[in-house]
């Protein structure tokens, strides 16, 4: 065995060891440990207040400091409520962090702990502070931000001096969608961010800027008026990627004006309120050509924003844009206060309060000709009305060009090196008028999912993807999801793989399936036995009658809801049947996973089946390679998981 290996070669056989497996690495000889340590401790995280502590306490024990070249903590920017010991407490624990992690190159924070469930109202939050039993002390000044006040003392006196990008989220959130954090960022952030990157100006790779105007100084950037000296003779020489946001209006000067404080960015970053018109403006865009990577996010698609980002941006080679106008309801914007109101989630509004925006024609075909030679985009646009005539003219334009299609709403792109088209859409959008740009693209077509995110099926009108079914003719995957299905078009289908997700399917409709889809070879059905249509059996068996399918692989997702958590299997293949069971009774003390699938006799089975407390599934197929079957209990917890391989 080699032990002198570069080290180069160490960190590329590290990259694909787990974390217990880099521990093992480092035991092998003296020389492997070192590049060990280093893959171990480069990227470092911080996640609850209370590892702080300890986090510090190690750096200032060991050398494991020396190692981190990424940096992620995770804390609560708000002060309010902390006393000045704390303060001082918190300040001093920074400073140690600091002096302690010399190699630092990337630091980023966040406001709350990934590793607690986004759903749950009490985020906990790092450095969130705790209140002393003693008489509480006076709290600190609002707006005071200790920990990126000692940042900025720190890199002036000469620490972190290979720190070139600071991401938090307060800023990078305002280059996404709109944060409930941000309120307050122009006092609270803004202030120590706009100094801390001035002290780094020579070799910050990342920076975030603001450039809102006012009706006071209408084209110049909010970020030009910090109390920090940022101005239109800044230079950021280093910058990779540039981010800018607006609260309200901005314009094309001043958007041009903080692009030029980053001259060799290659990757920008726009999320913009309200786009000033200015046609004298945009005539004077010069173009951008070094820009190659481009996320945007607008309120509304307008024709000028939309002339202003072709002309700037000519070079870019990846797009991901959201729009989000659409996501308002009327009625909330003339009669509630706008505080109360967000968009980002559609679960908030009802399909008929949605306002449906109609984009011109010659917009829809600028944007396409605009994403045509790129390597990928993605273009995301919430209520979009002629949705249809956006994926026209998208195939027609990009064709052979493989794109991916959701029509509820507009989600329309490409993936690099992707070899199949997909198409996703829901039943309020299946009814639609086939144009031959549109034939010609369903001819096309490799994958199609009929999606719908309802907590109960809806019934899918077999009128509506028969029609569109008949044009499908190189289709290879098919998928339902929460549908009621009583009747399938009697047509052969060049279909490989089907999935069933959470449907009530017609018992006849299986055979179907094998009769129609003669090159199926994968399937996957997930169903719940306490669904309506469930309900209504008079048995308990989930019978899949497929006599002319061989499958290479079938996966069977089963939610339990039965006393005793016992699922049998029957399997017959080309007439000859087999009996298994899911569940060892002899052995009721092992837990999920380690439950075996087993197999039993007919008379055993036939002793079982009519027992209600047990789930029965019975497959006809002509053969079967493989087999997953995965069962849990929501309201216990109980999960099995069983990979079964036929002879």
């Amino acid at each position: 065995m080699r032990v002198d290996l570069p080290f180069d070669v160490h960190l590329i056989i590290l990259s694909y060891l787990d974390k217990l497996d880099k521990h093992q690495y480092g035991l092998v000889c003296k020389q492997w440990y070192e590049p060990a340590k280093h893959a171990i401790f480069r990227v470092t995280s911080v996640t609850v207040e209370k590892k702080l502590d300890a986090f510090v306490d190690a750096l200032a024990t060991s050398n494991i400091g020396n190692y981190i070249s990424e940096l992620r903590l995770y804390m609560g920017h708000r002060t309010k409520g902390w006393s000045p010991s704390l303060m001082e407490k918190r300040k001093k624990q920074f400073a140690a962090l600091i002096k302690h992690t010399p190699n630092l190159n990337l630091l980023e924070v966040g406001t709350s702990n990934p590793d607690k469930d986004e759903n749950t109202s009490d985020r906990v939050a790092f450095f969130s502070g705790w209140r002393d039993k003693k008489e509480p002390e006076a709290p600190v000044e609002k707006g005071v931000n200790p920990f990126y006040q000692v940042v900025l003392e720190s890199i002036r006196n000469g620490h972190w001096k290979a720190l070139h990008s600071i991401d938090d989220d307060l800023l990078s959130e305002n280059c996404k969608e709109d944060s409930e954090d941000s309120e307050g960022i122009e006092d609270y952030l803004t202030p120590y961010y706009n100094a801390i990157i001035s002290a780094m100006q020579e070799r910050i790779s990342y920076v975030v800027l603001d450039v809102t105007t006012t009706p006071e100084l209408p084209l110049m950037p909010q970020c030009f008026k910090s109390s920090v000296k940022i101005s239109k003779d800044t230079q950021f020489p280093k910058v990779k990627h540039l981010g800018c946001y607006s609260s309200e209006k901005t314009t094309i000067q001043t958007i041009d004006d903080v692009l030029e404080l980053c001259p060799a960015a290659t990757q920008v970053s726009l999320s913009l309120n309200e786009f000033h018109k200015n046609q004298g403006e945009l005539k004077k865009v010069k173009p951008n050509t070094l820009v190659t990577n481009l996320r945007v996010i607008v309120f509304s698609l307008t024709e000028s924003f939309l002339n202003y980002m072709c002309r700037k941006f000519p070079n870019a080679n990846k797009l991901d844009m959201i729009v989000l106008e659409g996501c308002t309801m009327k009625s909330v914007i003339e009669d509630e206060d706008e505080d109360d109101f967000a968009f980002d989630s559609d679960d908030d509004f009802d399909v008929g309060s949605r306002y449906w925006l109609e984009i011109p024609t010659k917009m829809i075909q600028q944007l396409a000709t605009y994403v045509k030679s790129m390597e990928r985009f993605l273009i995301r646009i919430h209520y979009v009305a002629n949705r249809v005539e956006v994926f026209d003219i998208f195939n027609k334009t990009l064709s052979p060009i493989k794109l991916y299609t959701r029509l509820d709403g507009l989600t329309i792109g490409t993936e690099p090196k992707k070899t199949k088209s997909t198409l996703q859409l829901d039943p309020n959008v299946t009814n639609i008028k086939l144009t031959a740009t549109t034939k010609a693209a369903l001819n096309q077509l490799d994958e199609l999912f009929f999606d719908l995110n309802n907590i109960e099926p809806t019934v899918l009108p077999s009128a509506n993807y028969r029609q569109l079914l008949t044009h499908c003719k190189q289709l290879k995957e098919l998928s339902f999801s929460t549908f009621i299905l009583y009747d399938f078009p009697k047509q052969t289908l060049p279909v490989t793989h089907l999935t069933i997700h959470d449907c009530e399917v017609d018992r006849k409709l299986w055979k179907q399936f094998s009769r129609q889809m003669p090159q199926l070879t994968n399937m996957k059905i997930l169903f719940d036995p306490n669904s309506e249509g469930m309900k209504e059996r008079d048995d308990n068996v989930f019978k899949i009658d497929m006599p002319f399918t061989s499958f290479s692989r079938l996966e069977i997702e089963y939610m339990l809801v039965f006393t005793r958590h016992v699922l049998y299997l029957k399997v017959t293949r080309s007439g000859t049947t087999t009996y298994y069971c899911q569940y060892d009774e002899d052995d009721e003390e092992v837990e999920g996973p380690s439950k075996k699938l087993k197999e039993i006799t007919k008379k055993e089975y036939q002793g079982c089946i009519s027992n209600e407390e047990f789930g029965v599934v019975e497959l006809i197929c002509q053969d079967i390679k493989h087999l997953r079957v995965h069962c849990w209990d929501v309201n216990d917890g109980f999960e099995f998981e069983k990979e079964h391989q036929f002879n």
